[in-house]
């Protein structure tokens, strides 16, 4: 299409819906941009210690 790639233009095309709709969501929820959507409440819920990970099935010790 006018000697551009479709993924460019699907990229453009991405672009051009995002960042309008980034910039309204913006007004609709600044506290998201401030990174204060976590409730005070619930903050303990974050640890800096990862996840323990299960086993995987089919694993034998022995």
């Amino acid at each position: 299409m006018w000697g551009v790639g479709t993924v460019f233009i699907v990229g453009v095309l991405g672009m051009v819906l995002a960042i309008p709709l980034m910039l309204i969501w913006q007004f609709k929820a600044p506290a998201f941009f401030r990174g204060q959507t976590l409730p005070k409440q619930r903050a303990h819920w974050i640890t800096d210690e990862p996840t323990p990970q299960p086993e995987p099935a089919g694993h034998d010790e022995s």
